[in-house]
Parts: structure tokens; C-alpha cells; sequence
């Protein structure tokens, strides 16, 4: 985790460590775990969210199939036939805290 947080800005740090908070509050199941490419957030070995840090934002990739999540504010993107990190077909690019109850409901009913 380390790693990933090395050589970023204060505010994508502090941006990072608000959302794996949440995230990891979501449910007691749920650990962290750190790739070469991004983290990950795992339940019994499935992977729910992975997330990785840009420059200027958060990119987390949902580990859903296209048509699973009902994403109202059209936050997310399709993913499925694009090349990507991490497990899933939505993307959410995130730059600040707005969105962060909304997005922690899309993420709470992936996690089984």
C-alpha cells in the first residue's frame, strides 16, 4: 500500500485513505490487499473494488457485469471492451469526496 501512496499529492493521499476507509467500513469481511497495479478490496478471495491512484484522481473498477449496477447519476463507465486493470466492467474516475455516499452505494451490494 505503500507503494502505491509514494510519490502522490497530499490531497490524493488523504482522497485515497477517505474512500478505503469507507470502503473497508462496508463490511468487517472486507480486506485490503495491495497488487503491483493496483489495490484491491476482497471478500473470501473475491475481489469487490479495485482502485488505483492517478495523479489527479482515484480510479476504482467495480468487479460487476454490464446491467448489474443501477447507476442513476451516471457516474460510472462501461469498461468491457476496453483493456483495463483490475476485475470488473464500471469505472468511476474520482477526484474529490462529493460522491462518496453515492458511489459507497453502488459499491455495498456487490459485496455477498
Amino acid at each position: 500500500e505503500e507503494d502505491h501512496l509514494a510519490n502522490h499529492s497530499d490531497e490524493i493521499k488523504e482522497l485515497y485513505l477517505e474512500f478505503r476507509d469507507a470502503i473497508l467500513n462496508l463490511s468487517p469481511d472486507l480486506e485490503l490487499r495491495a497488487t503491483k497495479l493496483y489495490i484491491a478490496f476482497k471478500k473470501h478471495k473475491r475481489t469487490i473494488v479495485c482502485m488505483e491512484l492517478q495523479k489527479k484522481q482515484l480510479r476504482l473498477t467495480l468487479n460487476a457485469k454490464i446491467g448489474q449496477i443501477q447507476d442513476m447519476k451516471k457516474l460510472s463507465k462501461d469498461i468491457s471492451g476496453v483493456g483495463h486493470w483490475g476485475v470488473g466492467d464500471y469505472r468511476i474516475d474520482v477526484s474529490n469526496n462529493e460522491n462518496l455516499e453515492y458511489i459507497l452505494s453502488l459499491i455495498k451490494p456487490l459485496i455477498k
